[in-house]
This record gives structure tokens, sequence and C-alpha cells, in this order.
């Protein structure tokens, strides 16, 4: 039994009980969006616009311009590989959802349930709370923030007044729709910065040092000589191995006949390259390795919290690209019809454009969706029968 899934399956009941519960303080919106209405935040929002209105200024045309570029990239990418899934056997679809106990990807971990509800609620936050120092930066009033739920996914929201933004120019506009997308790439830039001067070094540091052997060739130099998968490589020939780049630098003139002197976490040994198979030029020892990893048992907060900072940037990144997809309603479809209606001066013809846009983005999320909902439809059967 998944109890991540498990975990988030409790969760969505204990919301559905609070629903009910408090049913007069909830407002629904064409019948899949949820929202708790709040003032939290609106004042901080006030100050912030106030406090650094040039340099809001400055990012907010950063903050366009990288909009319409990332929409752009995401729209190539998802249209690409909806055709791989469609059309190559075995592949992966190009979306995933973020749910707790789905391995979104064969190249990244298991998504655990609180690592999801934290980055999730972080991700939603610094989100909202930028649409709406935004709004307040071009005078526009945010009547109410608060909690949301789009069907299943847990959001945040902020309401600007919608009367008085679609009387507002292009660019405040833009500025706006753009501010969410923009401070989730600054979140996970933020999270990349603590990963790299932080998190990774304080891991490299506490790890085993040396390279961990992971395979070994049967009847290889390295197998006859003792060496197993599990031991550790600390030197090749005097040198030592601290990560894959010195391992491949340390090989690669390696040629048959050579003695290699190599130096495990156990012993030292004197070992004999001999032919690739692939390639008998090639000096061939029998083995592949990796870089040491840190042990999970000895160290558990450590990477828990790495985890949690991982996927802080996945996520951010992730929920930041497919808010910029030209898709009603979300910010990319916003920022869409109102970058057309610049260069198509018929309102309907833009919005017709604006339509077919949302249609086809639809059909293709749709495509990319299903794989996931049959694999879960097959796991809750699974949890009842």
């Amino acid at each position: 039994m998944n109890l991540d899934i498990v975990l988030a399956l409790a969760f969505y009941f204990i919301i559905i009980i609070i629903f009910f519960w408090k049913r007069d303080k909830f407002v629904v919106q064409n019948k899949i969006f949820i929202m708790y209405r709040t003032k939290i935040g609106l004042s901080l929002m006030d100050w912030l616009a106030k406090k650094v209105p040039r340099l809001l200024n400055l990012l907010g045309y950063l903050s366009i311009f990288i909009g319409f570029i990332a929409m752009a990239v995401i729209v190539v990418m998802l249209i690409w590989l909806t055709g791989k899934l469609v059309f190559v056997p075995g592949s992966d679809p190009g979306l995933a959802p973020i749910l707790p106990g789905v391995q979104v990807s064969p190249d990244l971990p298991v998504l655990g349930f609180w690592h999801w509800i934290i980055s999730i609620f972080v991700l939603a936050l610094v989100h909202e709370f930028f649409h709406g120092v935004y709004s307040r930066l071009n005078n526009i009033p945010v009547k109410s923030s608060g909690v949301a739920f789009l069907g299943p996914i847990l959001a945040a929201f902020v309401e600007p007044d919608e009367e008085i933004l679609s009387k507002k120019s292009k660019k405040a506009q833009l500025e706006v729709f753009s501010a969410g997308p923009f401070a989730n790439f600054l979140t996970a830039g933020f999270f990349i910065l603590i990963l790299s001067l932080i998190l990774n070094p304080l891991i490299s540091s506490l790890a085993v040092p040396g390279l961990e052997i992971v395979d070994v060739s049967a009847g290889s130099p390295i197998d006859l000589a003792g060496i197993m998968a599990g031991d550790y490589l600390m030197e090749l020939n005097n040198v030592e191995t601290k990560d894959t780049n010195n391992f491949r630098k340390a090989v690669v003139d390696l040629v048959p006949g050579v003695v290699v002197k190599i130096r495990t976490d156990k012993s030292e040994y004197s070992v004999v390259a001999v032919e690739n198979p692939d390639n008998p030029s090639v000096g061939f020892l029998g083995f592949k390795v990796t870089n040491s990893q840190l042990d999970k048992d000895d160290h558990p907060v450590l990477i828990w919290i790495y985890f949690l900072v991982f996927w802080g940037v996945i996520l951010n990144i992730g929920v930041g690209l497919f808010n910029l997809l030209p898709l009603g309603p979300v910010d990319g479809g916003r920022m869409f019809l109102t970058g057309i209606s610049v260069f198509i001066k018929d309102n309907e013809k833009a919005n017709k454009l604006y339509s077919f846009m949302t249609v086809f983005m639809l059909l293709l999320v749709f495509i990319n969706i299903l794989p996931w909902l049959w694999k879960l439809i097959l796991y809750l059967i699974g949890i009842f029968v």
C-alpha cells in the first residue's frame, strides 16, 4: 500500500468534511473552483508595492518578457511530447499530476506527502502574493486572498478588482498576469542557490569519500582482483577519485596491458587492463562507479530537508510553466489574449483565436493526463477490491 497516496486521500477527506461543515465560508465558481476568502496578506502586498516601486517596475518588464518566452517554450515542448506519446510506443507523458506517491518521471524520486503539501503551499503563496503586489503597484484594489481548490489541486488566490484591471494599460495587465509564474521561477532560483551553496557541499562532506563501485563485470580484471560492488574507489594510479569527472580523466588514455594501481576502502590492488570488448584498442577494467551517497539512516533530517528543497525547485518550475500555457483561465491564457489584442484589434477574432488555443491546449493536457488517470483508477480499484 502506498502510504503517501493514503495520506493524500485522508487529507482530501478532511477537506471535504471542513467544506460541508463551514459551507457558508466557501465560494464555488464554475463548479470546480472552490475558494475560502480571507484578508490575509493584503496589507503586506500594499506595503511592498509602495516600498520598492522602481524595482518592481523593472522586474515587471522582465516578468513579461520571460513569461512570453516560457509560454512559447512550454507550448512547443507539450506539442512535441504529446506527439511522441501518441506515436512512439513506450513514451512517457509530457505532463504529470502533482500528487504524493506519484513518480512523475523515471529520473525523479517519488514525491512524498509532506514534501508535496509544503511545496504546494510555498509555491501557491509566492505565486498569488506577487499577483497581489503587482495589482497594488498598478493601483488595482485586491478584494481578498485565501485558499482554493481547482478540482483536487490545492491552490491559493488573490482577487483583484477585475473591472478596474480590465481598464488598465496592456503593460499593467501583463505585469499582473505574469507576476505569479515569474515569482515561481524566482523561488526556484532561490532554492537552487540553497542546493548549490549549502546542501550539496554539506552532503558531499558527510558522504563516504571516493566513488561507489556499483557494477563489476564477471571475469573482468577488477572481478579477478577481488574488488566487489559496494566497495569504494579512493585512488586510481595514485590520483584521488573524488568524483566521476576525476575518474573519467584517469581512464581516458587507458590501453590494454597497462598495470593500474587501485586503492579502495578495503585494500590496494595492481590490476592489468585488458582489451575492451567493444574496442580492442581501448583498455578495460570491468567496473562502473557513481558518486557516493549520504547514508539516509545516519542523517534522516538532512536528507528530508534536501528533498524538500529539491522538490521546491521542480514544482515551482513545473507549475510556473504550466500556468503559462495559453489556456483559459490560467495566467498564460490571460497573457495570450491580452498580447494578441495588441495586434488583432477585432475583439471577436481575438477571442476566437483565444478559444481555439484553449481547446487545443486542453486536448494536449487531457492526452497527457489520461495515462495517469488510468493508473489512479487501477490503484483505487486495488484498494477496495
